[in-house]
């Protein structure tokens, strides 16, 4: 019994410092790939405060990193709007090399103009069903799972 107890303890400690050694080795892959990134821009839909607070967390991401955001630019809800910001950066002789967006709008649109580029998102609910979905995209959803949901409603009620 406690050579089956020595041997399961040797097997977890095993798992764990493979896990941990793999953690580290992909956050420091991370970093050599993220910190040869020269231009990176953020493209917000609009102004609100969970925007802001996504961005600035971005930010502070990038700067621990030694990452400099070179431009911010807010599509303002609009789809007009949007075009003159894509042609003004598609029209800069520095082409991104990453693109953080923020909200739907601003997803959708630069999933549909810039397919050579890498893209984030975040802020969006239910990515699947605006097809973010491609070789060059990834991000954060913030579905919340209808269980999770009616918990906390049911949790606020009482």
């Amino acid at each position: 019994m406690i050579l089956n107890y020595l041997k399961f303890n040797s097997l977890l400690v095993f798992a764990v410092s493979c896990f941990v050694f793999t953690f580290f080795q992909i956050d420091s892959c991370i970093s050599v790939v993220v910190a040869s990134e020269n231009n990176v821009i953020i493209i917000q839909s609009q102004q609100m405060e969970a925007y802001n607070e996504a961005i600035e967390s971005f930010k502070k991401g990038c700067k621990d990193k030694g990452i400099s955001i070179n431009s911010i630019y807010d599509l303002k809800g609009e789809i007009e709007g949007s075009k003159k910001v894509i042609r003004k950066i598609k029209k800069n002789s520095l082409k991104p090399d990453l693109i953080f967006t923020v909200g739907i709008l601003a997803a959708k649109i630069v999933k549909e103009q810039f397919s050579d580029v890498p893209i984030i998102f975040s802020m969006v609910i239910c990515h699947k069903r605006f097809n973010l979905q491609n070789h060059n995209i990834t991000g954060i959803s913030t579905d919340v799972p209808l269980v999770n949901q009616l918990s906390n409603f049911k949790r606020n009620i009482r």
